[in-house]
């Protein structure tokens, strides 16, 4: 009896594991992260951003934590008020169709994820600034959901800003992030992972 009930118990647990390796598999990745031959000049397929009252710095390093070798950094410096973010080139999606995301980082503060989506990919039609995604600081963290895309919008795109557009009072002078891992990929519209659920190997600060 007690060995069938240790089994059960397993049983129930592989189902939150076994997702984790979805992690490591970056065939069909409608994302171009930064590889090492992108760090000669400039980074194709990003755009990086920033307003306000502080010091910006935009950065990619190599890094063996990214599945492409390269990650993005923010670090805003003598912050006093706005932010900084890098933007993957939207990619084109199928309305009505759900797909799942993952990204992997690490912060020194909370960061937004900000849905953006346009019409042929030229012009942005709709900033979701007001439903983003808020994922706290961590040594290493990495968020997983899915979306389903609007009616009438044919690309996608995140916007990955430190930091988070929900943080009230007052924010640290110095913070930063690094981006390891961005992927989305198209799902079976009947698979229905619960959004933002951390996974395992994750550690919050």
């Amino acid at each position: 009896m007690i060995n069938n009930i240790k089994w059960l118990l397993l049983l129930a647990v592989i189902p939150l594991i076994i997702p984790t390796s979805w992690a490591l598999d970056m065939t069909g990745n409608m994302v171009k992260n930064p590889v090492p031959s992108d760090l000669l000049g400039g980074i194709p397929g990003w755009v990086k951003g920033s307003w306000g009252t502080n010091d910006p710095h935009h950065f990619a390093n190599k890094t063996s934590l990214a599945a492409s070798g390269v990650s993005l950094g923010i670090r805003l410096e003598n912050y006093i008020n706005g932010t900084g973010s890098w933007t993957f080139k939207p990619v084109k999606v199928k309305p009505g169709q759900k797909y799942e995301y993952l990204v992997t980082y690490n912060s020194t503060f909370r960061i937004s994820a900000v849905e953006t989506w346009s019409r042929n990919g030229t012009v942005i039609d709709f900033s979701d600034d007001k439903n983003a995604l808020h994922w706290p600081a961590a040594s290493t963290w990495t968020m997983r959901g899915n979306l389903v895309v609007p009616t009438d919008y044919n690309y996608f795109a995140f916007e990955i800003v430190l930091p988070d557009t929900d943080v009230r009072g007052k924010l640290p002078s110095d913070m930063s992030v690094n981006i390891m891992n961005v992927v989305l990929k198209p799902v079976d519209n009947s698979v229905d992972w619960p959004p933002d659920l951390p996974r395992t190997n994750s550690t919050e600060v």
